[in-house]
């Protein structure tokens, strides 16, 4: 619930109570998985059909068994950098079961720039038919015993000489011919092969993570780098008369309000309710690993 009647940003402090969620009567052992490498391949959802999703449901199930919760006077008693390792090292195990049950159960795809040099743009229009060409004229020497001279070692090789030039001016000029195949979708109406031409040109330019910013090396360095800013942007100016009315109406708000319980059917429900086939987060777990996930999953 908003604890108050306006907002000053687009993040809105919520707060509510989850209770019966989760029991720490019975301590589990958890046993280490291994994780997808979301570097190299991603779980393909399109191809499970509903044998291989009730096979995740059981294998995520069965994960989710060996995962205890920390202990919620452990998290009262401790210091803030120890509940933050606590609930951190919760969520990982979490995490590292989703990706044992989606490598057990779902099939994959590759993902990445394995094969990136092997896709030319304009490869349809200027070399396809040569490369055709050439290819049959390889197999009639071939088949013919490899002759060193005559009509078809002279034809083998000038189908060659032309496919290799006609490869190598796409590649030189490869910037150019995307540029062109886009205007001419875009000229053609054709706006699915527009956006799927820029976004190929994007993703060849695009890194997941950026390693250095404003002379910060490493995550560490890049996250401390912009809390300085944020906390220097902020904090600019001294108002403590709106400091104090903010606490204070954060104050009454916690005492007057009833606070909203969650159960785990409202978990469900909730998970139900999202939308598949989004790209997924920084730890690589997709909507459809949440919205398909087993009982145990959704009390965690």
């Amino acid at each position: 619930m908003v604890l108050y009647d306006f907002i000053s940003s687009d993040h809105k402090p919520l707060l509510t109570v989850f209770t019966g969620l989760l029991s720490n009567q019975h301590e589990h052992t958890y046993s280490a998985s291994v994780k997808i490498d979301t570097a190299k391949c991603v779980a393909d959802w399109s191809k499970a059909d509903h044998i291989s999703i009730s096979h995740y449901q059981y294998e995520l199930d069965l994960a989710c068994s060996t995962v205890s919760p920390p202990d919620l006077t452990l998290l009262e008693l401790s210091q803030h950098d120890v509940r933050i390792s606590l609930i951190d090292n919760y969520y990982d195990m979490i995490i590292s079961c989703i990706n044992d049950a989606l490598r057990r159960a779902i099939p994959t795809r590759s993902v990445g720039s394995a094969y990136t040099e092997y896709v030319v743009p304009g490869w349809n229009s200027y070399v396809k038919d040569k490369h055709k060409i050439a290819s049959d004229a390889f197999l009639e020497w071939n088949y013919a015993g490899k002759p060193r001279d005559g009509p078809l070692h002279y034809w083998m090789k000038k189908t060659r000489a032309q496919f290799k030039l006609a490869l190598r001016y796409c590649k030189q000029h490869k910037e150019t011919i995307s540029a062109d195949i886009a205007a001419e979708s875009l000229a053609s109406r054709d706006y699915n092969k527009f956006w799927k031409t820029i976004q190929k040109q994007n993703n060849d330019k695009a890194t997941k993570f950026a390693q250095v910013v404003d002379e910060c090396i490493g995550e560490t360095a890049i996250a401390e780098k912009w809390r300085q800013h944020f906390n220097q942007l902020y904090n600019t100016t001294s108002d403590n008369a709106s400091k104090v009315c903010f606490q204070n109406r954060i104050s009454n708000g916690l005492l007057d309000a009833e606070m909203p319980v969650m159960t785990v059917c409202d978990v469900v429900t909730a998970c139900r309710k999202q939308k598949c086939g989004k790209a997924p987060g920084p730890d690589g777990i997709t909507t459809e690993a949440i919205v398909y996930g087993s009982h145990r999953l959704h009390v965690h």
